[in-house]
């Protein structure tokens, strides 16, 4: 699993409240390099999943990309500071 610090600056929210991932932070996870990642992105080839955490979760997003048999997830907060990132599932919570 990656830490924040590693990861931070790979995730920018759009104005419209999307996320835009760095193929880069994703592909590894996939068995992809970021080139075969955009092109099977591209294919239709890579699903994507925004989910928005409530309750005790508000204020967290789970980003899941999924390729074939494989699942990579990210938990990033309002400002897309990524707080966890790995093979799924994760549960969404940071270490305090």
């Amino acid at each position: 699993m990656s830490s924040a610090s590693e990861q931070g600056a790979a995730v920018t929210r759009e104005a419209d409240g999307s996320f835009v991932v760095d193929a880069a932070l994703v592909a590894p996870g996939l068995g992809l390099t970021p080139e075969a990642f955009m092109a099977a992105l591209q294919k239709g080839l890579v699903f994507q999943i925004h989910e928005s955490g409530t309750g005790e979760d508000a204020g967290t997003h789970r980003l899941t990309f999924r390729y074939r048999s494989r699942e990579w997830r990210m938990i990033v907060d309002d400002e897309g500071l990524v707080l966890q990132a790995g093979p799924g599932p994760l549960d969404g919570r940071t270490a305090h």
